[in-house]
Formats: C-alpha cells, structure tokens, sequence
C-alpha cells in the first residue's frame, strides 16, 4: 500500500494587498463550495517541484490576491491580508509510470492514493474559516509528481483554477512576472446579469426531505448536506474515440462533448432499465415511460461578454428531459440534437477548459482528474478530462447504483 506523507501546511500571502479592497460576488458567485482538481505529471526536469511551485504560487498571487481574502456575508469578498492561501509539500513512496491510465473502480489501491493527493472537505463541513484556495504538491519516487488544488467555488470556476494555474505554470518556467493572460475578478457585464435558473438543481428538489421548506428546520443545513446519500458506484470509464467519430460523421458540427454526453445519458438510462427488468426489459410498462434528465454546465464567458481573463463564476446549467423509452430506443444522434437544442444561444467550452495545458516545465499534465471523497447525493459524471494512454475520453462517472454499475460498463463496453 501506497504510503503519502504529508508536511505541515504553510500560508502564502502577496507581499502587497489591495488592504481593505471588498469584491462583490456576482450572481454566478453564490455557491460556496469546495472543489478540487489534480494534476498528475510523469517523471520531468522540474527541480524541486514542491518549492518551485510554491514560489511560483507566491509570486501568483500579486495577481490573483483575491484568493487570499474572506468571503464575507455570502455577498463579497474582503481582501484584508487577513486570509491566505494553504500549500501542502507531500511525498509518496511509489511511482506514476502505471497510475496516469489505471481505472480507479479496477485499482482500490490508486483511489485510496488519490484521496491523499489533495486536501479534501467531508461534505457540509467547508466553512468562512477554510482557507479559498489550498495547494497541495505531492513528490512521487519515481521522479513524477502531483498537483492537487482544493478552491471555494464561490471566487473562482474550473476555467478561472485553470487560468490561474496556468500563471503559476510561467512562473515556474521562469517566464515573466506578469501573467500572460491578466487577471479580472470583477466585471460589470457579468454583476449586471440576473438570477440565472438551475434546472437541474429544481428537478433535485423533490427528493428533499418536507423539513427543507421550513425555515427555521432547515437553518443551518445545505442543499447538498439535505438530500439522502445514495449507494452510487464510482465508475472510471473511455467513450471511444471511434465512436465520436462516428456521431460526427452523422451529424456535421456536433461536438466532443455532445457525443459524449449522449453516450452517458442513453447508457445509464438503458442500465437502469434493463437492470430493472431483467433481461433487457423495464421491470413494468410504467417504468419504461419515466422521464429521464441530464444536467450540464455551460460556460457563458463568451454569451454575457465576460472580459478577457475573467476567472470568476461563469457557468450556468442546462437541463434536457425526455421520457426513458425516448432516451433508451433513439439514435444517439437524436440525444445529440437533443442537447443542441438546449445549448442554443450558449458558448459551450466544455474540452480544453485549462487544465490540460496548466504545464510546471514538464510539459502538459499525464492526467487531469477531479475527485470529491465519500458519495455524492446526486448522480454525475466528470467528462472530457485528460488521460494519457486512453483511446477515447475519460469519464469519470458516479451515475449509476451499485446494483446497475455492471450493466451501465456493459452498455460503454457496446460503444465501439
């Protein structure tokens, strides 16, 4: 087993802060909650990797010094020199060379690994006091290393981690201070939009237990912290580059991403119904004509003329719902322009978000992953993530329950 050791957290601050500087949270900033990313790098000329992105970071956050602030009210973040960033130096006694294509439900071994990678929040336990961005730099024995960031979602998006990431990345290399693309935290085009909808967390709501309508009751507890937790199987799945291809072949300007996406819905819908049932058949006629939803993020930078490097909120969801026979029996095409629909008058930039490209002087990462610990309350996938050695896209997929993971890999597997 796989030993990580970890040193004592040390706070970066800027050596100067804009003292008493208060940044109002946008309507797309409301969401505090921690999300985190790694970043896993083979063996590289980087020396020192820990110290040297340390500094680096340090040098960043002149820049980007609202990391280092309170969010304050939920309304805005206060930029007092009062808060700081946490950076972690780990080490870890094994090798990279096989972890950037392992699968994590085939290898218990690398996931307890991952869980190590990055500081991490039990669900519901994240509060004003955490710091808004936590660095942690894991030193492997083989020479590779790992970058795990851990961020409140309320100052910054994954396109905006990933900016950020990428001006630590130059400063590493030992490129100019001043980052290439420069940083804006607040932009009026996007303060001025209102109160976006969020479809897929209303199609949540009726799960919730009746106490979450009661002010008083639900004082205290979160959304996610209401909902039951649900024995979700974690899933680390390929959709074919073949079979993109193919849907593109069908359908001109479909994207990536769109294929993808409706590959996931039409799997999973097509496991829970043949699980259901039993040989491949719903378990009543009822179930069959049940509406099946997806959910998805969209990036609005472009739409709401966000500025160049803007890197706080920009992504609203987007819903498309269709009966379960629809989304079992259709020609995955059809899912495909399905979510166009739903897409339209949207800049979607879900594929090269960033993160593939954030590069320390070793080149860009062998794999990007994003890993929350624990189950999730509500089924979902990470798509589109970098993974070196794979031929098609890495799903990181927590969709389906235990009881319907092996049909749901079964119906991947009919992909290519």
């Amino acid at each position: 087993m796989s030993m990580v050791i970890k040193s004592p957290s040390v706070v970066l601050r800027p050596p100067t802060t804009a003292a008493g500087e208060k940044i109002s949270l946008s309507p797309l900033d409301k969401a505090n909650f921690p999300l985190s990313v790694l970043l896993l790098y083979h063996p590289s000329p980087v020396d020192d990797a820990a110290n040297t992105i340390k500094r680096a970071l340090s040098q960043a956050l002149v820049h980007y010094y609202p990391f280092c602030g309170r969010i304050v009210d939920g309304s805005h973040i206060e930029c007092t020199g009062e808060g700081a960033v946490e950076f972690v130096a780990a080490s870890a006694d094994c090798s990279l060379k096989q972890a950037a294509a392992a699968k994590l439900h085939e290898r218990p071994s690398f996931l307890s690994l991952v869980e190590e990678l990055a500081v991490y929040y039990p669900m519901g336990s994240y509060g004003a006091a955490d710091p808004l961005l936590t660095v942690q730099v894991t030193e492997f024995a083989c020479g590779g290393f790992a970058l795990g960031a851990t961020w409140s979602h309320a100052v910054a998006d994954g396109a905006g981690v990933a900016q950020l990431l990428g001006a630590v990345g130059e400063l590493a290399r030992g490129l100019p201070t001043a980052p290439s693309v420069a940083p804006v935290r607040w932009d009026a085009a996007v303060s001025s939009q209102p109160p976006q909808p969020d479809p897929g967390r209303d199609a949540v709501m009726a799960s919730l237990p009746a106490w979450f309508d009661d002010p008083a009751a639900a004082e205290g507890h979160s959304f996610m912290q209401a909902l039951e937790p649900l024995p979700l199987a974690l899933l680390d799945v390929t959709v074919p580059t073949s079979f993109i291809s193919r849907v593109k072949a069908e359908l001109p300007g479909s994207t990536t991403f769109e294929a993808v996406l409706a590959a996931l819905w039409q799997c999973r819908t097509r496991a829970i119904l043949s699980s259901s049932g039993g040989g491949g058949g719903p378990a009543d006629d009822g179930a069959f004509f049940l509406s099946s939803s997806v959910s998805f993020a969209v990036n609005v930078r472009r739409h709401v003329g966000a500025k160049d490097g803007y890197y706080g909120n920009c992504v609203v969801d987007e819903l498309v719902t269709a009966s379960s026979s629809t989304v079992a029996s259709a020609g995955v095409v059809h899912l495909v322009e399905m979510i166009k629909r739903a897409k339209e008058q949207r800049v979607i930039l879900w594929r090269n978000i960033g993160f593939e490209d954030v590069d320390f002087g070793s080149g860009q990462p062998a794999r990007v992953m994003c890993h929350v610990p624990g189950v999730p309350p509500i089924p979902g996938c990470i798509a589109c993530l970098r993974c070196e050695g794979r031929d098609g896209v890495n799903v990181l997929s927590c969709c389906v329950k235990e009881e319907h993971a092996d049909a749901f890999l079964a119906e991947i597997a009919k992909l290519g």
